[in-house]
C-alpha cells in the first residue's frame, strides 16, 4: 500500500510509508525532541483500480470509496522551508502519524454542505465544507499524483481539507462529520469519525 498526501493550495504531494499508518491503536507517542506537532485534517480516497497518468475527467473510475482522517508531522517542518530532505523525512514519517477513520463511504455519497470538523481538547478546531469543489479537488489530486506514480488498488490519498492545527505533546483529537440539513441539534446530527490521542 502506498500513502500519498496532497496539498490543495500548492498542487504538490508527498509520500508516506505504510509504517506511519495507525493500525488498531489510537494514541501517538511522538519521538523525543518533538515538542509540538502539525495536524492536517484530510479527506481520504481509497484507490480501487490501478492506473497511471489518469486524467481528472476520468478519475472517478479509480476510487469507489472514501473516508476521513488526518496526518501528523513535527511542527518544525511547517516553520522551516530550508529543511534538508533527510530531516524532512525524519520529522514527517514517525510511526502512528497517519490516521484514517474506519468507516468507508461510497464515492460521491456525502451530502453536499456536510461539515468536516477536527477539534482539539484545548478548543482549537478546523472546519471544511464538503461540496462540488471537494470532487474537483479529488480529481485533481488523482491526476497530479498519477502523473508521477502508478496508483495501485488499496493506495490511500490524503487530501488536506484545511490549514493545519498545532498541538503540544498532550492532546485529544476528535473528528466529526456534521450534516446541517437534518432536523435537531448539531450534536444529534454529527457522526464521530475518530477519537485520537497524543501523549
Amino acid at each position: 500500500m502506498n500513502i500519498f498526501t496532497y496539498n490543495v493550495h500548492t498542487n504538490e504531494f508527498t509520500f508516506r510509508p505504510d509504517t506511519t499508518l495507525a493500525r488498531e491503536v489510537n494514541t501517538l507517542y511522538p519521538p523525543s525532541g518533538t515538542d509540538e506537532v502539525c495536524i492536517y485534517p484530510c479527506m481520504v480516497l481509497r484507490i480501487s483500480k490501478s492506473g497511471k497518468c489518469i486524467s481528472a475527467k476520468f478519475s472517478e473510475r479509480y476510487y469507489s470509496a472514501y473516508s476521513f482522517g488526518l496526518y501528523i508531522t513535527d511542527r518544525s517542518v511547517y516553520d522551516n522551508s530550508q529543511i534538508t530532505h533527510f530531516e524532512y523525512t525524519r520529522l514527517t514519517t514517525f510511526d502512528v502519524s497517519t490516521i484514517v477513520s474506519r468507516d468507508l463511504k461510497l464515492a460521491g455519497s456525502y451530502l453536499k454542505g456536510s461539515i468536516l470538523r477536527t477539534q482539539l481538547s484545548g478548543g482549537d478546531k478546523a472546519e471544511s465544507i464538503l461540496d462540488k469543489e471537494s470532487e474537483i479537488i479529488s480529481a485533481r489530486a488523482i491526476e497530479r499524483i498519477s502523473s508521477h506514480f502508478s496508483l495501485k488498488t488499496g493506495d490511500l490519498i490524503f487530501i488536506e481539507m484545511s490549514a493545519p492545527l498545532f498541538s503540544s505533546r498532550v492532546d485529544r483529537i476528535i473528528q466529526t462529520l456534521i450534516n446541517p440539513d437534518k432536523k435537531g441539534s448539531e450534536e444529534e446530527n454529527q457522526e464521530l469519525l475518530l477519537d485520537f490521542f497524543i501523549r
